[in-house]
């Protein structure tokens, strides 16, 4: 399982917001039904967990399941460090786990600050 690119270059206070879509090697849209979809995002510096993501508590929804499209939300960036973060996606059916590559997410310092309310 790859992911299409593999560093997304974001800054800090960014939303994390990923729109996805599980292939298989034939480059074809799986069908999700059935699937537990699962994220870790662990600061690069610390490797405290920042955010945990999964189909079975909050922050990925299956927005297409036949076409294997699906949304990572983590929320916002706000003090996330700077720098590489290595990232992978766990897939789960039937018992079965699989994980992707690693993809990146490169954090710069975001310049522009406005106070957000969440």
């Amino acid at each position: 399982m790859t992911c299409e690119k593999e560093i997304l270059n974001l800054k800090t206070g960014d939303s994390v917001k990923l729109h996805c879509v599980f292939k298989d090697s034939q480059d074809i849209p799986k069908d999700l039904t059935g699937y537990t979809i699962a994220a870790d995002f662990i600061s690069n510096k610390t490797g405290k967990l920042l955010v945990a993501t999964s189909t079975n508590t909050s922050g990925i929804t299956i927005t297409d399941a036949v076409n294997g499209a699906y949304t990572i939300d983590a929320g916002i960036a706000l003090d996330w460090p700077i720098g590489e973060m290595p990232v992978d996606i766990l897939y789960i059916k039937e018992g079965e786990p699989g994980h992707t590559d690693d993809f990146i997410l490169d954090f710069t310092q975001g310049r522009t600050k406005l106070t957000i309310e969440l």
